[in-house]
């Protein structure tokens, strides 16, 4: 059986970019997008955010930097993948971030606010 590993998500850049190089001198950029979400308890609509990691390499990540900034709407496709490593207590942990593949910038709601009154 095919499996399938492909994650697409809309939301706001929720850190700024944290651009850094590898030993091998690999550009790859960590940020976090956040994520509005309807959750239902009771009977009662309650508004919650999720959190996620993301992680992209190259000239993807060179383009983030320079472009994107905290608060911006944007959609993500990517992969999700997994690491485990030791804290500095001696816990193993285990990391769960997304690899982008594609990021487009999203209009945004403030901006088409602002032309649509000049």
């Amino acid at each position: 059986m095919k499996s399938l590993n492909k994650v697409q998500l809309i939301g706001r850049l929720a850190t700024d970019i944290e651009l850094k190089e590898t030993q091998t001198k690999k550009s790859f950029a960590r940020f976090t997008i956040a994520l509005n979400r309807n959750i239902k308890k009771d009977g009662v609509l309650e508004k919650s955010v999720e959190f996620y990691k993301i992680k992209a390499w190259n000239h993807l990540a060179k383009l983030c930097e320079k472009y994107m900034k905290k608060g911006m709407p944007i959609y993500i496709e990517g992969t999700l993948s997994s690491s485990e490593y030791e804290d500095k207590n001696g816990i193993k942990r285990k990391n769960i971030e997304i690899l982008a593949n594609d990021i487009n910038f999203l209009p945004s709601h403030n901006l088409a606010q602002k032309a649509e009154t000049c």
